[in-house]
């Protein structure tokens, strides 16, 4: 995953999940993302995380990771993150995310 996003071009809050839009690749993040920024983390539904989670759309992606059982992790310049928790207890379905390229329809569940 790391180096096929560029840059967050838009969010889209369905009913029960969050779907993020890169330069063609989309995560759909059942487990509800985390923002971290300046080591304060906004979770789903708390004062400002939309504001801020729309505030990424145009930013650059500096590093996309993931660590199985821990987390997916995207890094935007400025020191802020989105994290979706892969930890067992944090799933709200069977999955916690899903990730396709947008061009090959590869795909990844967690």
């Amino acid at each position: 995953m790391a180096g096929a996003i560029e840059r967050r071009g838009a969010v889209t809050f369905v009913q029960d999940y969050v779907q993020l839009h890169f330069d063609g690749p989309t995560i759909t993040a059942i487990t509800r993302p985390t923002l971290v920024a300046d080591d304060v983390s906004l979770e789903f539904g708390s004062p400002g995380y939309r504001d801020r989670l729309c505030g990424l759309i145009g930013r650059k992606v500096a590093r996309a990771h993931v660590r199985p059982g821990d987390r997916l992790q995207v890094e935007f310049d400025e020191h802020v993150s989105l994290v979706v928790s892969l930890i067992p207890e944090a799933y709200r379905a069977a999955e916690a995310a899903v990730f396709s390229d947008g061009k090959t329809e590869q795909w990844a569940v967690w």
